[in-house]
């Protein structure tokens, strides 16, 4: 614990002491990384299925620093255990899903001003959901692929001139997908990111 808080208060102290440099540049170029925490309700259980991957992002600044327009690309893995009937019997099932996203997709900064920026985007994409079920006797393949359309909520810290913390809340309606309930999937984003350029 001593450990966390002293880290936590370094990571404080280098914010204050870069904060007068540490803010969006305008015309610049954002490249982030992302872990990702998903969650979403299946359709054949009544639970919630979790999920972890990444997504990696390129994004344009625009001159004004009040909003970017960028793309990328995210995988999240899961999977989830059920039982379905047949006419021989119950199968007991292991469903693993892939889901890949590529999209397009810009932010508003609400502070660009500020080291601390708050931001809400909006993205659109598509979708390619790989999914593997397997029983006792057999494995079968399918697939679930559609239009994403993504909404994140969140903050980028920036830290110095040339490094940003990103995190962010997201919520993806992921349309015709077979095995998502309602088609919607939450994801929860935390990473870093290098600024570059002017």
């Amino acid at each position: 614990m001593r450990l966390l808080i002293t880290a936590l208060t370094c990571l404080a102290l280098l914010a204050l002491a870069t904060s007068a440099l540490a803010q969006v540049r305008g015309d610049a170029h954002l490249l982030t990384i992302n872990g990702s925490y998903a969650q979403a309700k299946s359709v054949r259980t009544d639970d919630t299925n979790d999920g972890a991957g990444f997504n990696l992002g390129y994004e344009k600044v625009a001159r004004s620093r009040e909003w970017t327009i960028g793309g990328g690309f995210g995988m999240i893995k899961s999977s989830e255990n059920f039982i379905l009937a047949t006419d021989d019997g119950d199968l007991d099932i292991e469903a693993r899903y892939t889901d890949w996203m590529v999209s397009a997709f810009g932010r508003i900064y609400i502070a660009p001003k500020s080291a601390l920026n708050p931001y809400l985007g909006f993205g659109l994409g598509i979708s390619f959901m790989g999914v593997s079920l397997n029983t006792e006797t057999d494995d079968i393949s399918d697939s679930s692929n559609g239009v994403a359309l993504s909404v994140p909520l969140g903050l980028h810290w920036f830290i110095g001139q040339t490094f940003l913390l990103n995190a962010n809340y997201t919520f993806n309606y992921l349309a015709n997908n077979e095995y998502i309930d309602g088609n919607i999937m939450h994801s929860f984003n935390l990473g870093f990111g290098v600024q570059m350029g002017r």
